[in-house]
């Protein structure tokens, strides 16, 4: 289930609010707290992050469209179930990493 908002002053905008869509990504950076300490555990935080915005979103939609570019009117498409589990997968994996490298770093 999820709720969503409207936007108030633009009309026609909506925002999806996914009731529990950040557990997966809560319980990844908090396991690496518990493993890697906070310091490590928040580096891995914002590496992922950073990542996320950067290179995985953008390249999502390209990936479904068989890597051609999508034509100036279309909107992106909505992430599959399987595009959405590798994502998560690709960001825990980076956290992960972030947070070990950090914590050998130290």
């Amino acid at each position: 289930m999820s709720a969503s908002r409207t936007l108030s002053g633009v009309p026609g905008t909506r925002i999806e609010w996914p009731s529990l869509a950040a557990v997966p990504y809560l319980g990844a950076i908090a396991a690496a707290y518990l493993v890697f300490g906070p310091e490590p555990a928040l580096a891995g935080l914002m590496l992922a992050v950073v990542l996320d915005a950067v290179a995985y979103r953008p390249l999502t939609p390209l990936a479904q469209n068989n890597w051609q570019p999508l034509p100036p009117y279309q909107c992106d498409p909505t992430p599959t179930p399987r595009a959405k589990s590798i994502l998560l997968g690709l960001w825990v994996a980076t956290a992960w990493i972030g947070a070990a490298l950090t914590a050998l770093a130290a």
